[in-house]
């Protein structure tokens, strides 16, 4: 496969990346193989493993725990100050809590209102 883009340098942040499965590990590892430094977020302590299973792979990531529907560890995550933001989402809804109102945004399953 021709690689189309080349990200060394860049700092990623990649929100819901704490399940081995999911798709935002995918992609954290695709951004890792591309070059990208990864700040890989998730809000269980699952993240640090997933930091560790892509540093074996020779990639930087750091892992951090932070609910993302909780303002507070939103811009305390956002307080890092990364020096090239490239940031990047992935994650599911909960299908079983109801909406609530995060950041400003009303969260719903099927996304923000």
């Amino acid at each position: 496969m021709q690689t189309l883009m080349r990200l060394d340098g860049k700092v990623c942040l990649v929100t819901g990346s704490g399940s081995q499965s999911g798709i935002g590990f995918a992609a954290a590892a695709i951004i890792g193989r591309l070059g990208g430094r990864l700040a890989i977020a998730a809000t269980t302590e699952q993240i640090y493993q997933r930091a560790e299973e892509l540093g074996a792979e020779g990639i930087e990531a750091t892992g951090y725990i932070a609910d993302l529907m909780d303002r507070r560890q939103v811009l305390a995550l956002a307080d890092f100050k990364w020096p090239t933001p490239a940031p990047t989402q992935a994650g599911r809804s909960s299908l079983s809590s109801p909406p609530r109102r995060c950041c400003g945004w009303r969260c719903l399953p099927d996304g923000p209102r």
